[in-house]
């Protein structure tokens, strides 16, 4: 975890666009993760996810 950590200061020292880019599909992959393990949940617990319609 250590060398993981300094990789990411020497980037943002070195080179801030590519630690945004890093940054961001780390953040969309984490995301992508806790959605299917939360879809996987649903389907183990057999949650129906139905939709809601909204009437204005």
């Amino acid at each position: 975890m250590e060398g993981i950590n300094q990789w990411l200061i020497e980037l943002n020292k070195n080179s801030p666009v590519w630690y945004g880019i890093v940054t961001v599909l780390t953040m969309a992959g984490i995301g992508i993760i806790i959605a299917v393990a939360t879809e996987i949940i649903f389907k183990i617990f057999r949650v129906k996810g139905e939709r809601i319609d909204i009437h204005h």
